[in-house]
């Protein structure tokens, strides 16, 4: 399949406003942005739920909505990075897996969202974000092939729980991040975080992701259980630590 065509118009270069996987196909991605080195990684924990419902809040047990931002090294017309982030598919209805840990169990698929960043649109209202440093030459390619395509993590499904409410968000997030740490693309270390004048307790992302990160105080973490979802090809990473 031939990349996807894009259009410059006035110095500026019309994207679409994302791409899905596994829906479509990563040469759908235009060749240029795909060749794109990045320069760091940012993990975003959000102020709202993923359902836009509600602050994630010390009174509350609801969970963060997680981005992950890859940061060019250099702009690519109007845009600084690309989002990455696993969503649930609404265009599909939940359906029940049967497995050893959970017979019985709903799950709703999941799609990995591929979304440019305007370089003149500010990062989401967020509780913290950690950034991580990138080993080496990395490209958007690069990444998306080693960490993502070589295991199929992007086919993913969310568990429903009994009330409703869809888990394992934080699940893809680790087990992405997993295979970076793995590959040796990506140091573990966060190398600098906002709020910074909130202590974090933790310089390690594995930690960060297995906390809740409030608004009210803004930035505090909140030991939180990763509740698992389900990856149909891919085995699952266990910390050692």
């Amino acid at each position: 399949m031939a990349h996807a065509h894009t259009r410059a118009v006035s110095g500026e270069i019309l994207l679409p406003h994302g791409w899905h996987l596994p829906e479509q196909d990563i040469n759908d991605i235009p060749f240029n942005l795909l060749n794109h080195e990045i320069r760091h990684i940012k993990v975003i924990f959000t102020a709202i739920a993923r359902d836009q419902s509600v602050f994630v809040d010390g009174n509350n047990d609801v969970q963060n909505h997680v981005l992950i931002q890859l940061r060019f090294t250099t702009g690519y017309y109007q845009y600084k990075g690309i989002y990455l982030e696993m969503i649930p598919r609404e265009d599909q209805n939940w359906r029940t897996i049967g497995t050893a840990q959970s017979p019985g169990q709903r799950f709703k698929t999941g799609s990995l969202r591929i979304t440019p960043a305007l370089a003149s649109i500010q990062t989401p209202m967020n509780n913290r974000v950690c950034r991580l440093e990138v080993r080496g030459l990395l490209t958007v390619e690069d990444l998306l092939r080693s960490a993502i395509l070589r295991e199929n993590i992007h086919r993913f499904s969310f568990i429903i729980s009994p009330s409703g409410v869809v888990r394992g968000h934080r699940d893809w997030v680790a087990q992405f991040l997993h295979r970076l740490t793995a590959l040796d693309e990506v140091r573990a270390e966060i190398i600098s975080t906002t709020p910074a004048d909130v202590l974090m307790g933790t310089n390690d992302i594995f930690d960060a992701v297995a906390m809740r990160w409030t608004s009210h105080p803004r930035g505090m973490g909140i030991r939180s259980l990763i509740e698992r979802g389900f990856f149909e090809d891919a085995a699952r990473y266990i910390s050692t630590s």
